[in-house]
C-alpha cells in the first residue's frame, strides 16, 4: 500500500526570492554597490587612505574647479566603461581587458558615485 503523500508547506520568503529581482530592487542593489566602491572598494583605496569623505581630495578640488570638475570625471569613467563594450573589427572587443565585466561595472559605479559626491558638495554649499 502506497502512503499518500502530505503536501509540502511552502516558505513565501523562499518562493519570494526564486523571483527575478524588481527594477526598484535592482536600482537600489546599484546604487548600495556604488556606495559601498566609495566606502570600501577601489575609492577607498586609492583617494580614502582612511579619511572620512569630506577630508578626501574630490572636496578639494570641487572647491578649486567647480562642478565641472565631478561631472567631467564622471563623463570620463562612462566613456571608459563604454570603450570596454565596443566590439571592433572581427567581432572582437575594442578594449582588452582580463575581466571586462566587472571593468564595465567599476566604472559605471564610478561615475554614479562622481555624480553622487557633486550633489553633496552642492547641498554642503547651500
Amino acid at each position: 500500500m502506497k502512503r499518500k503523500q502530505r503536501p509540502q508547506a511552502t516558505d513565501h520568503r523562499l518562493q519570494a526570492q526564486r523571483q527575478p529581482p524588481s527594477l526598484d530592487e535592482r536600482y537600489g542593489q546599484v546604487l548600495f554597490d556604488a556606495h559601498a566602491q566609495v566606502i570600501s572598494g577601489k575609492g577607498a583605496e586609492r583617494h580614502g587612505r582612511g579619511r572620512a569623505l569630506d577630508e578626501q581630495p574630490i572636496w578639494r578640488l570641487l572647491d578649486l574647479y567647480g562642478p565641472g570638475f565631478a561631472a567631467g570625471q564622471a563623463a570620463k569613467k562612462a566613456e571608459e566603461a563604454l570603450g570596454f563594450m565596443q566590439v571592433g573589427p572581427g567581432g572582437a572587443y575594442a578594449v582588452p581587458h582580463p575581466d571586462r565585466e566587472k571593468a564595465i561595472e567599476a566604472e559605471l559605479l564610478g561615475a554614479i558615485n562622481y555624480l553622487a559626491m557633486l550633489v553633496a558638495w552642492r547641498r554642503a554649499k547651500a
